[in-house]
């Protein structure tokens, strides 16, 4: 089960051709619409978003599908990407390559190959080397290299390059929402308008009120790397306390969504205390403010929030002027492993989990002290737990470049993890080391 986690998700492709499929639906009701039959376990959702009546799903696997959540149309093409975007009436994938980035574009209304864009166009990038990707509804790409992370490179909608952005700092993220180029520094972000011919830097920054911004909500709202949701004129509206990997949120109006679980949707309004939960019946894997998709048994399911009673929650998480709460530290169990933050000593362990009886002991069953490193072992009362230091891939109990250079090489196979770097590596904690998680970690180094 645990090496199901070491199957790197980039993989060399090869020109892909396009396979018409087609998706099962059920009838609506509390367990949700099917979108899919059994799916692989590596199958990794890449984009859940509201079009029209309905939503556009994608996911990838050995192949990548995407299809409308009413079950009116999908397509899939025989080859994994690394990600999918919804802008405008365009569905945009791309795909890791050896010496490029493979971009394909497909019509959101019939899932055909667009018309109004180039449908199949190469970036001249190594894959590897590509650290945040984004894409307009003009077409247009923005990528930031590992090895230039000063710069944003730009690219038209045929995918020639016409210039960079450059700033005088490292960029921690890019995010496009509607006509806005959304662009996340260590203290700061800035909102660059994407109407111009080309856009222009300087426009628009704005000071982040608690954390680093982690996703645009509207214009002048963002939730940050610790679930505030902030405006940005520096106020905390609302703080959920909820951290990766369960980062999913979506705005309607007022009304905030996001998962304190992986089982559960916290709902709460941003002007009043009135919260609701809607328990989810299977593992919650993306939301909109419409409605939430789920895996259970092997495959994906959709279900609207109308197909579930919520009930109220009676404590407030919403006030207008909130006190700042540090940052929580310790132990998370995951099944048989102990996560521990990097720098957490034996010692440290042990007062963590008073009065339990913990004992620690290094890969050749020494007594441990000192800082924890990936693969130690912790008995805790009796109970033996494989400790991991998130990001600790080459287990010296540090964090750093070396790490990360050495998560880069397996992701583009010049290299095999065991299964304890393969859970150091799983950042955002779905089972998977792959892409999404290579981003959180060049963010942390950046920090």
């Amino acid at each position: 089960m645990r090496k199901a986690i070491c199957s790197a998700s980039l993989i060399f492709l090869t020109w892909v051709t396009v396979v018409w499929a087609a998706s099962p639906v059920v009838s609506g009701n509390a367990a949700g619409n099917a979108l899919t039959g059994a799916v692989s376990t590596s199958a990794r959702v890449l984009l859940f978003a509201p079009y029209g009546n309905t939503q556009i799903f994608a996911y990838t696997d050995d192949a990548t599908h995407i299809l409308a959540a009413d079950g009116s149309r999908s397509i899939a093409v025989d080859s994994p990407s690394a990600h999918a975007y919804l802008r405008g009436d365009t569905v945009t994938i791309a795909s890791y390559l050896d010496t490029s980035v493979a971009i394909r574009r497909f019509s959101a209304d019939t899932l055909e190959a667009s018309t109004s864009l180039p449908g199949v166009v190469p970036l001249d990038i190594p894959g590897d080397d590509l650290y945040a990707l984004e894409t307009d509804r003009f077409g247009r790409l923005y990528a930031v290299l590992f090895s230039e992370p000063n710069e944003i490179l730009v690219f038209d909608a045929a995918g020639s390059y016409t210039g960079s952005l450059l700033y005088a700092e490292p960029v921690l993220g890019l995010q496009v929402l509607d006509d806005t180029l959304c662009v996340f520094f260590e203290t700061r972000g800035e909102r660059l308008a994407l109407d111009a011919a080309f856009p222009q830097v300087g426009q628009h920054p704005f000071s982040y009120a608690a954390d680093r911004a982690y996703r645009m909500l509207s214009d002048d709202l963002y939730v940050d790397g610790q679930g505030n949701v902030c405006r940005t004129d520096g106020a905390v509206l609302l703080r959920t306390e909820i951290q990766l990997p369960h980062m999913l949120t979506a705005l309607s109006g007022d009304r905030f969504f996001w998962a304190p679980d992986t089982r559960l949707i916290s709902v709460a309004s941003l002007t009043d205390t009135s919260v609701v939960q809607y328990a989810v019946d299977g593992t919650l894997e993306a939301l909109t403010a419409d409605a939430m998709l789920l895996r259970r048994d092997n495959a994906f399911y959709c279900a609207s929030y109308s197909d579930f009673t919520p009930s109220a929650v009676p404590t407030a998480t919403a006030s207008p002027t909130p006190e700042p709460s540090a940052e929580p530290e310790g132990a998370v169990f995951r099944g048989s492993m102990l996560l521990v933050p990097e720098g957490t000593t034996a010692a440290q362990l042990r007062n963590l989990l008073a009065p339990a009886d913990v004992q620690v002991y290094t890969k050749t069953m020494a007594t441990a002290s000192g800082k924890l490193k990936t693969g130690y072992t912790a008995a805790i009362d009796g109970a033996l737990y494989t400790v991991i230091v998130p990001g600790d891939l080459n287990a010296s109990g540090t964090v750093n470049t070396a790490d990360l250079r050495l998560f880069q090489r397996f992701l583009v196979g010049d290299t095999v993890l065991d299964d304890d770097a393969c859970q150091a590596a799983d950042l955002n904690g779905d089972g998977s080391a792959d892409a999404a998680d290579l981003v959180l970690f060049a963010e942390r180094i950046a920090a």
